[in-house]
């Protein structure tokens, strides 16, 4: 183990008296008194970091900001990456925790021209007795997974998992010399066997798939030698946990067979609901990485140091996010379901194994679960009940037992829609297993990724930048959160939900929504949908970006060259408000939602265009949204009820019905595709 640098004893030093204020109630008054943020700041040069290996500490500090994608100097410059006033340094500032055994809270800045500024928190904890006794002992990876399986099964009521459901086939693991498979339609029964999971990355290529040219010779024997590292390694870990049954996608699935893809996908939330255990190969980008990582690939996550002689760990707060969250295997969007609807999850990680279940996040360094101060450990919380509650408390949204459900799922939406598919027509089929499990308790109707009950909310999602295009496919109707490729926010985020008792009020009435299934499977892809409602709309021309006043410029009959305060968002790169040359256009705006209520206030609405070709005449095409606040100022709110009120002149060129509706005034069918 490499001794300390005299910076980072500097550092301890700094947290031994920060621990001693606090334990003798002076840390607010000394850190107050200090005339700074913190009760030190001193600096570390790029140069002393570079490569890591000046000490523990600082190789954990070069760690994390190599991941947050700060520059280190490696003596090969980037051309026009430097000038006279970037300082390669990192400032080190000490700043208090309180409660429990948090004792002090290490922010790392790093602060050049070319690189700008961020902060890499790291937080000082004590370990438990056992973490120190776990690491003397040097448990086996089998024996500390056999434990965490164990007092699951045991003592976690919510990680149970018992059912009658078994898989269409699995590898029958039972015989280590004979690997087949085996179909579930061959066993008795009166037999509820259980079986594991796996969950991997496939990468560029797959040594044996399950074909119908080799379905009858796999269920007599399959070859060890012509499976991947990753597959061989999760039947050692399967069979070593006490497991006869193995499933593994590529292997229990006909590949070469739609028939039967769409078959064994619309259970797929069967089969990871009722596993016993799913194992991860979470840090292997393919099958040749295997789950037992290389030794020189393997790190620990934090720097064990002595503070006021007491043995802790220096810990980045973004651990477990690094190292569980933002591996290869969990960047695919296939994996959200699979991680989430397993009971537990064993993972392996450049850090080592790591337990994951409905009740605890483990490891060995953490046998007790993760300081709390460590962000990540509770992806696996999707119970509409307890943690639906918890979502809306932590958005500061209004209690509501019906809407759990509802927070649960825009959360599972908002971590999916960030992960890859390699074939985009998978974007509803590869959560469609969520969406199956989550139907029974929401009881409500599933179209193409959002759902029937608050819809008008729901039709407010959007991107937190626009992003390109890939491709011509039809994956989803514009409406739908689905059409769009890449990351969305506010899917299904619904403030309240009983009408007349908020400031919010929906100025859109749903008329009919017609969704087209591509199969049988009620949640997986679609060949078409549209929305029918009556509502009103804004017809505005030439919108274009005025530098000067960072207003909105628009033209229209009644107000040509107005200045409009208001937020545009786009779904696309390519549409464009910031040049006239680049959009020049008629859009549409369509007022959905008029009030207050949590974070939302003012207008919302969605921005329109006319239908393509192919279209049914007189519908629409979603391109953005927009939203106005009332504190910015009422004109602009009056300038769009102005514009809705001249809309009727161009109805019926666009093939647009109008429709009296009493006290609501004029309003117009319109289609949304």
């Amino acid at each position: 183990m490499l001794l300390l640098c005299q910076d980072c004893l500097d550092l301890l030093e700094v947290l031994g008296i920060c621990e001693e204020w606090y334990h003798n109630g002076q840390l607010d008054t000394k850190i107050k008194s200090a005339n700074a943020s913190a009760p030190v700041r001193f600096v570390l040069s790029t140069s002393e970091l570079e490569d890591g290996q000046k000490c523990r500490v600082c190789r954990l500090f070069s760690q994390y900001l190599r991941i947050n994608w700060l520059k280190i100097s490696n003596g090969e410059e980037e051309a026009g990456s430097r000038d006279e006033e970037r300082t390669d340094t990192f400032k080190c500032q000490v700043r208090p925790i309180i409660g429990g055994k948090k004792v002090s809270q290490l922010y790392i800045s790093l602060v050049g021209g070319a690189v700008g500024k961020s902060a890499v928190p790291f937080v000082l904890v004590v370990p438990e007795e056992e973490a120190i006794r776990d690491q003397s002992v040097s448990k086996s990876d089998i024996e500390l997974a056999k434990g965490w399986l164990e007092t699951c099964q045991e003592t976690h009521p919510a990680c149970s998992s018992q059912g009658t459901f078994f898989p269409t086939r699995v590898l029958d693991i039972s015989q280590p010399e004979n690997i087949k498979l085996q179909l579930s339609s061959n066993l008795p029964s009166d037999t509820h066997p259980r079986y594991m999971t796996l969950s991997h990355c496939w990468g560029k290529s797959m040594p044996l798939r399950l074909l119908q040219s080799n379905l009858r010779e796999l269920q007599h024997k399959v070859p060890l030698e012509t499976l991947s590292k990753t597959f061989r390694e999760a039947i050692f870990v399967a069979q070593s946990l006490g497991a006869h049954y193995l499933w593994i996608d590529s292997l229990c699935i006909i590949q070469d067979s739609s028939s039967d893809w769409e078959k064994e996908a619309a259970t797929m939330h069967q089969v990871y609901t009722y596993s016993l255990l799913n194992i991860s190969a979470t840090s292997s980008p393919d099958g040749y990485g295997g789950l037992y990582l290389s030794p020189s690939s393997v790190t620990e996550p934090f720097a064990r140091v002595h503070v006021a002689e007491k043995e802790c760990y220096l810990v980045a707060r973004e651990m477990y996010v690094q190292t569980i969250n933002s591996a290869p295997l969990n960047t695919r969007a296939w994996v959200v379901q699979e991680r989430l609807l397993s009971p537990s999850n064993l993972h392996f990680t450049t850090s080592g194994q790591y337990w994951e279940c409905k009740t605890a996040s483990l490891s060995r360094y953490f046998p007790k679960g993760f300081p709390a101060l460590i962000n990540g450990t509770s992806a696996k919380r999707i119970d509409p009940v307890f943690d639906g509650k918890h979502l809306r408390e932590l958005h500061a949204k209004r209690e509501d037992e019906s809407l759990h459900g509802y927070e649960v799922w825009n959360s599972v939406v908002s971590t999916y829609s960030k992960g890859n598919l390699t074939v985009q027509s998978d974007k509803l089929v590869a959560l469609s297993g969520l969406a199956a499990s989550l139907k029974p308790r929401l009881n409500d109707e599933y179209l193409a990724g959002l759902w029937r009950r608050h819809l008008p909310y729901q039709l407010l999602w959007y991107p937190p930048r626009p992003r390109k295009r890939i491709g011509k496919e039809y994956i989803a109707p514009s409406w739908s959160w689905a059409s769009f490729q890449g990351e969305v926010w506010d899917a299904c985020s619904v403030p309240a939900a009983i009408p007349g008792e908020n400031n919010n009020e929906v100025q859109i009435e749903i008329l009919e929504v017609k969704v087209e299934l591509a199969s049988t499977n009620l949640f997986g892809s679609v060949k078409s949908g549209h929305i029918t409602l009556l509502g009103r709309l804004a017809f505005v021309q030439e919108f274009r970006f005025d530098i000067p006043t960072s207003k909105y410029i628009f033209n229209s009959d009644t107000s040509p060259d107005s200045l409009w305060n208001i937020q545009l968002g786009l779904d696309e790169e390519g549409i464009s408000f910031t040049d006239p040359l680049e959009f020049v256009g008629d859009i549409f705006l369509l007022p959905i939602i008029d009030g207050n209520a949590g974070s939302m206030s003012g207008v919302a609405g969605l921005i329109l265009r006319k239908g393509g070709e192919g279209d049914e005449r007189g519908s629409f095409r979603r391109v953005g949204t927009f939203s106005i606040a009332y504190e910015e100022t009422q004109r602009t709110v009056g300038m769009l009820e102005s514009l809705c009120g001249g809309f009727g002149g161009m109805a019926g060129e666009l093939g647009v019905d109008a429709v009296d509706d009493g006290d609501r005034g004029r309003r117009y069918k319109i289609v949304i595709v």
